[in-house]
Parts: structure tokens; C-alpha cells; sequence
């Protein structure tokens, strides 16, 4: 389990107040599942959109969307500390006292909706009263869990409390991990625990098979696969230069083939000590031309094995094919998202990425920006500042009708903005 983020708030199994799904287990290390501690949907919701809120806060354009899944993984995660020392205060002959948990929860919870100038703006964040209540409870819990600890360990150390509990905490939650039962999170959780590359890499094939193969698979799979991709294909395109490079330098330079790893050894030790010369000499610039080539051949041998030309070529031409299905995993996974989310102008933007020359996935997106100028406008009165890229905009759409593969209606509604924009700025 991550331990290093320990956040403000966790969650509470209070189902006798509200309904809602289990998300995640505590387990041991040896992955033994321990099922009376576990995590509620609502309750890490609810912590999940009180931690966004404070990231929106310091860095309004976090692209919230296609980071959720992991971002709720890694609230489970920390969460999970705190059901932890409730098992640890169980085996310890200390209960929690649920009945105030409960108690207390119900009377934050009724405080805030009776109070029409605290609902609204609650509710519209958190989304749905559940899931606000599901926030109330992690506060009260986390109170408790702290309050029992601590007087555990006051009770049982004394004065020296405050030493022992702290490097007792670290030692104590290093036993203990989680499983994750939700399975839109699953992908997530996968991703989360991947601990190399390879096991990253293992994840997205894993997904790029269902993602192109599968329907009606959770919202939250596409985004998973989405964060992949754009995490990995920058590692599959430096595959490929390498492989490239390899070629190139088994054509160029053929002897170095037949070099054992220790006369390559030598002979880099040797040009090494002519190029750190003091004296700059055609001598040592060609040195040190050597020393870069054999470098970078020892890098590509160690990472790709012995040069064999068919194996390479096999390796280059196998990369391309993933490269390209992982493409078409991803515009199909945005594809999908933009079905559930059409008015997303992130799902948009990344779909305009991979398919600019689209004229349909262009408008798509223009006409997302071209109204949240509008909304802008309508909110602020502010025209001055939005008149250059109303301008841009304006020549895009202008662009498009031109377009003969431009659907009529999305052609008809390029003409309309067009119109709108030059009527805003008479």
C-alpha cells in the first residue's frame, strides 16, 4: 500500500445509515483478504471529489476526466491506512464507537441540508446526497480512528506516546495492501500496482484486446486504457528508434559485430582516454565520435541481444503493428467516452488530436470552445478579451463548410456560428 499520501478524511462502514457498495478489502501482504474492513463506493467518492476540489484549486487545469480512476485508487489506497489501526485497535480488545459515528454523521449530514445556502453548492459538487453523506462519515471516522489511537497508546506508553507511535505507524501499515472488488476500478487498480514497465506494458495489452473487442464495458475501462496509452506509446516510439538505429549501425559499421563484450570494453576504454585529451585535436574529435558510436552500440546490444537482422526487423515490424492497434484501441476508447460524454471538451480535444484532418471530429470540438466563449461572454460581459479567438474561430468554420465531406447538418451549423460571431462583433 502507497502510505506516503495520508489524507484528511477516510471513510466509515455505516450501512445502517445509507446503502452503498463495497469498493475495496484490507488485505495482508501474503494477499489474505480480511473482509470486515473494507471501503464503501459512496464514502470514497465522497473523499475522492473533496480531494479534487483542492487539486482544482492549485492547479485549475488538472485534467480531472482521464485521471479518476487512478486518483480514486490512490484515495482507496490511503484510506486503507486508516482501516488498518481499526483492526489493529480490534485485536487490541478497543472498539470504535459506531453508534456516535452514526450519530454524529446523520446530525452533520441534516445541518447542511437544512440549509438551503450550504445544499446547493454541496450537492453540485459532490453530485448526490449519498455521496455528500458518504464525506460526512469519513470525517467523523477519521476522528475516531485518530482519538482511539491515540489513547491506546496514551494509555499504554505515557509520556513517551508520541516517539513510540510513530515508529510503530510506519512499521505496522508496511503488513498490510488492498484488493479492489469494484469492477469499473479494476484496470486501475492493475495500473496502480504495475511495479515495472513491463508490467505496464503486460496491462495494456491486456486491455487493448477488450477495449477493441468488447462492448458495453465500464465507462471507467476506456478512461483506464486512454492513461495507458498515452503513457506508454512514447516508449514504444523510442523501441522503435532504437531498432532503427541498431540497423543502421550493424550496416554502417559491420565490424562491430564481430567484437566479444570485452574488446568493445577496450576499445571504449581506449578512445575514452584519447578524447578527454586537453588538446583539441582532429585526433580527439574522431575519438570522441567513437566513443559516442560504441556507447551507443553496447546500449542497443545489452537492450535488444546479439544483432541478428531477421529477429530486428521482426522486432521493429512487431512494435509498428502494436504501435498501430494501440491507436486504434484508443480512438475507439474516446469514441466510446464521447458517446456517454459528448459535450466534453477534453474527450473532444484528444480526439482531434489523432484525427485532425477529420472535418466532423473537427467541428465536434470547435463548436465545444466556440460555446464555452459564449458561456464566457454571457457570464462576464467581457467581449474585448475573447474577440481574437472568436476571429480564429470564425476562419475555421469557414474552412470547414468548405470541406465537401463535412456532414450537412454540422455544415449548416459551421454557417450559423459564422453568422453569430460576425453579428457579436459588428
Amino acid at each position: 500500500m502507497k502510505k506516503s499520501i495520508i489524507l484528511v478524511v477516510v471513510c466509515v462502514l455505516c450501512a445502517a445509515t445509507f446503502f452503498s457498495e463495497s469498493i475495496a478489502y484490507l488485505s495482508s501482504n501474503e494477499h489474505e483478504i480480511y473482509e470486515s474492513y473494507f471501503l464503501e463506493y459512496n464514502e470514497v467518492m465522497g473523499e475522492y471529489y473533496n480531494v479534487l476540489l483542492e487539486i482544482i484549486q492549485t492547479n485549475p487545469q488538472y485534467e480531472s476526466y482521464f485521471y479518476k480512476p487512478l486518483d480514486i485508487i490512490t484515495v482507496a489506497s490511503a484510506l486503507m491506512n486508516y482501516k488498518a489501526l481499526e483492526k489493529y485497535l480490534n485485536e487490541n480488545g478497543v472498539l470504535l464507537d459506531y453508534e456516535r459515528i452514526v450519530n454524529e454523521s446523520n446530525d452533520l449530514f441534516n445541518k447542511y441540508m437544512s440549509d438551503d445556502s450550504l445544499k446547493e453548492p454541496f450537492l453540485r459538487f459532490f453530485g448526490t446526497e449519498s455521496i455528500f453523506k458518504g464525506f460526512i462519515s469519513s470525517i467523523v471516522y477519521r476522528d475516531e480512528v485518530v482519538k482511539s489511537i491515540n489513547s491506546f497508546f496514551t494509555d499504554t506508553y505515557g509520556e513517551n506516546m508520541s516517539e513510540v507511535l510513530s515508529e510503530w505507524y510506519e512499521e505496522y501499515l508496511s503488513n498490510f495492501d488492498f484488493v479492489v472488488s469494484y469492477e469499473p476500478l479494476i484496470p486501475a487498480y492493475e495500473i496502480f500496482k504495475a511495479q515495472s514497465l513491463q508490467e505496464f506494458e503486460a496491462i495494456e495489452e491486456k486491455y487493448r484486446s477488450i477495449v477493441l473487442r468488447e462492448t458495453n464495458i465500464p465507462e471507467e475501462w476506456y478512461i483506464s486504457y486512454v492513461y495507458l496509452v498515452e503513457n506508454i506509446l512514447s516508449v514504444q516510439y523510442s523501441k522503435l528508434e532504437d531498432l532503427q538505429k541498431y540497423m543502421e549501425i550493424a550496416g554502417n559499421y559491420p565490424q562491430l559485430l564481430e567484437y566479444s563484450n570485452d574488446e568493445l570494453s577496450n576499445q571504449l576504454s581506449y578512445y575514452s582516454q584519447i578524447s578527454e585529451t586537453d588538446e583539441a585535436t582532429d585526433l580527439r574529435v574522431e575519438a570522441t565520435q567513437k566513443v559516442n558510436l560504441l556507447q551507443e552500440y553496447i546500449y542497443l546490444a545489452g537492450n535488444y541481444g546479439t544483432y541478428n537482422e531477421e529477429k530486428i526487423k521482426n522486432e521493429y515490424e512487431q512494435i509498428n503493428m502494436q504501435i498501430e492497434e494501440m491507436y486504434l484501441a484508443y480512438e475507439n476508447s474516446l469514441v466510446n467516452l464521447k458517446k456517454i460524454n459528448p459535450e466534453s471538451i477534453e474527450i473532444n480535444y484528444k480526439l482531434y488530436e489523432i484525427k485532425p484532418q477529420d472535418p466532423n471530429v473537427s467541428y465536434d470540438y470547435f463548436e465545444l470552445l466556440y460555446l464555452s466563449l459564449i458561456e464566457y461572454y454571457k457570464n462576464s460581459g467581457d467581449l474585448d478579451s475573447i474577440k481574437e479567438n472568436l476571429n480564429v474561430l470564425k476562419g475555421i468554420f469557414s474552412n470547414l463548410i468548405e470541406n465537401e465531406n463535412l456532414e450537412k447538418e454540422k455544415s449548416d451549423g459551421s454557417l450559423k456560428i459564422i453568422n453569430e460571431i460576425n453579428n457579436l462583433l459588428k
